[in-house]
């Protein structure tokens, strides 16, 4: 404005006027030009920062400091710091009796601890044909149980009632027969005596040291509950009532 008074007054040539106007646009682009160059500095700082999107543990590094990266490409590996999770695949049938919500038994380390169906996935899973179940450990105050860490197997209790035709034994009568077949000696009551006769019977539940069995006996038929292959069909036999 200084200038401009003094030209129209006669003080200073319009050249020299002309060449402080263009000194100032050339200050004010260059002045532009910089907060450009510092605009993407910022944009840089910022695409340079990875932020998880939970709260994380670095379980390790990919990467070294400085180092270039490309798009897509892994730099840290992250652990969730938050409530542990534990993933199991059940059948569908079985993944259909649950609920998000719903309270389950897992163990872990060889206790049982509580936990809650978190969600159900609605698909399968190629390689086993089994519906992904998340579930949330519960922590309970004031335990000295260890964490469960990242990656450690657990067993997942699910408990059905099912109606199913058959009778308990001990897991020691059964006896192992061709092509994966089982059988038990049963002893029938006969004019000669007590005689022992081999049943064939379907293993349709394991729990313990005791079997759920199918299979189809002679009434009254009582079994040979250890060692059956001391017996041979057809040998009579003293059976004592305990």
């Amino acid at each position: 404005m200084r200038n401009d008074r003094l030209t129209e007054r006669g003080f200073r040539s319009v050249a020299t006027h002309d060449d402080a106007r263009l000194s100032l646009a050339r200050a004010e682009a260059r002045m532009a030009a910089m907060r450009a160059q510092v605009a993407g500095v910022d944009v840089r700082l910022e695409k340079s920062r990875l932020f998880a999107p939970f709260d994380a543990l670095v379980g390790a590094r990919l990467s070294d400091p400085g180092q270039t990266a490309a798009a897509g490409q892994p730099v840290l590996v992250l652990f969730d710091a938050g409530q542990p999770r534990l993933r199991v695949g059940l059948p569908p049938d079985l993944a259909a009796t649950l609920s998000p919500g719903d309270a389950v038994t897992v163990r872990v380390n060889g206790a049982d601890r509580p936990a809650s169906v978190v969600h159900i996935r609605p698909d399968l899973d190629p390689g086993t044909r089994s519906r992904a179940v998340l579930l949330a450990l519960s922590e309970r105050a004031g335990t000295d149980r260890p964490q469960a860490a990242f990656g450690q197997t657990a067993e997942f209790e699910l408990r059905q009632n099912i109606d199913e035709p058959g009778f308990w034994a001990p897991l020691a009568a059964l006896r192992k027969g061709v092509r994966g077949s089982w059988s038990v000696m049963a002893v029938e009551a006969t004019p000669a005596g007590d005689q022992v006769v081999p049943a064939a019977v379907e293993v349709i539940h394991v729990e313990g040291a005791r079997v759920f069995l199918r299979g189809v006996l002679p009434a009254g038929a009582r079994i040979v509950a250890e060692a059956p292959d001391r017996v041979a069909p057809g040998q009579i036999v003293l059976a004592l009532a305990e």
